[in-house]
């Protein structure tokens, strides 16, 4: 019966030790942010692909590299987004695409030779597969994405108008103001 109960209350004992190492771990993964949300759309528009994948805040650093019939999109963090639906939209230009399991790339398996033009703006990361015969400038940022980057750039500027004058009224030194009040006017002195 003691012989029993000592490995009864060793296996307890590892079974806590054990438990303690995994809740540690859960901890050290929760504290390390997690990777960024994004999405990614494709669609194909007037002779060439476009990927616009979106994050969840400004697009973290990236690199974009195509050779020997594939494209791989890295990023400085986890960032992938899910590209399973996305390579069907461009056919012509990607036949297979996946994403690394610790997120930090894309690769996606190229159907012709493509020179790659990427943009960023804001929070998208608008990345251009111009075919092989393609003449003239890339692609440009959609309308709706300039006009938003310009409204943000006028409503940055207003904030930083106010915080001046704040400023300014913070720093400026105060004046003395005597007020009479007689019954036909009011004097400020």
């Amino acid at each position: 019966l003691s012989r029993s109960l000592k490995r009864l209350a060793l296996a307890a004992g590892c079974m806590l030790v054990l438990a303690g190492l995994v809740a540690a771990g859960d901890v050290r993964a929760q504290g390390s942010g997690g990777p960024v949300a994004s999405r990614i759309q494709a669609f194909q528009a007037d002779g060439y692909g476009r990927l616009i994948i979106t994050f969840e805040k400004d697009v973290p650093s990236f690199e974009v590299s195509a050779s020997t019939g594939v494209l791989v999109i890295s990023f400085g963090e986890p960032a992938g987004p899910d590209v399973t639906e996305a390579f069907e939209m461009i056919g012509n230009y990607v036949t297979a695409a996946r994403r690394d399991p610790d997120g930090r790339a894309i690769r996606m398996a190229l159907a012709q030779p493509v020179s790659v033009n990427t943009m960023k703006a804001g929070e998208k990361l608008f990345v251009d597969l111009l075919p092989e015969g393609w003449v003239g400038m890339p692609p440009g940022l959609p309308q709706e994405v300039v006009a938003e980057l310009a409204r943000r750039a006028e409503e940055a500027e207003d904030r930083r108008r106010e915080q001046e004058l704040l400023e300014k009224f913070r720093n400026s030194t105060p004046v003395d103001v005597r007020i009479t009040s007689l019954p036909t006017f009011t004097r400020f002195v």
